[in-house]
């Protein structure tokens, strides 16, 4: 009886073991996952907000100039 309960009391022991590993494990990859997500997630915020800017830029200079030079004719 003893020895029965001792192997009971070690196999238990080693399953608790196993899911607690697997329990730590599913959270870290789901941590990493989650940073990964948060990293994409922003880099392309980032250069979606530089190219916007970039190309409201460019569309203010060109606009800019072309009015000056629209006045500048009309002014000849």
């Amino acid at each position: 009886m003893v020895v029965v309960l001792v192997v009971v009391a070690v196999v238990v022991v080693v399953v608790v073991v196993v899911v607690v590993v697997v329990v730590v494990v599913v959270v870290v990859v789901a941590a990493a996952v989650v940073v990964v997500v948060v990293v994409v997630v922003v880099v392309v915020v980032v250069v979606v907000v530089v190219v916007v800017r970039r190309r409201r830029r460019r569309r203010r200079r060109i606009g800019r100039r072309r009015r000056r030079g629209r006045r500048r004719r009309r002014s000849i």
